[in-house]
């Protein structure tokens, strides 16, 4: 018997704050090629609570085109934030980030609900291997 799908959907990927053991978001999609990447949040309306989009590797984004705030979060190859952002509006540019690897980008006032910060760790994986860990 086949396996039910993933509530969070096929490859979706959660975020832990490691220091609290809470939650970021439980519903990160990850693009797949080039396409997917150019086109990141470009031409959606916004982002629901608890999702994100995951660019890796990158070190640098742009809301340009967009048409809502989002927070960034930079993070290095460890998974450490280098560098965060709240409530950026559209047409802002960050073209290099020193240490970002991969950088994640959530709905406006996430990063500050979760209490993210640099220096903190963001464990990112498959919903499965969390469920499984006492801190999730």
């Amino acid at each position: 018997m086949a396996a039910a799908p993933h509530p969070n959907g096929p490859g979706a990927l959660v975020a832990l704050l490691a220091r609290t053991g809470e939650p970021i978001a439980d519903r990160i999609e990850v693009p797949r090629g080039l396409i997917g990447r150019v086109r990141g949040l470009l031409g959606r309306r916004g982002l629901a609570l608890g999702t994100g989009l995951l660019l890796a590797p990158c070190q640098g984004v742009h809301t340009a085109g967009m048409r809502f705030p989002i927070d960034l979060v930079f993070l290095d190859r460890q998974g450490r934030a280098v560098r965060v952002e709240h409530e950026v509006p559209p047409w802002r540019f960050f073209p290099y980030v020193r240490r970002s690897h991969r950088v994640l980008e959530l709905p406006p006032g996430t990063l500050a609900v979760a209490g993210v910060r640099v220096g903190d760790l963001v464990v990112l994986g498959e919903p499965e291997a969390h469920a499984r860990t006492a801190a999730w």
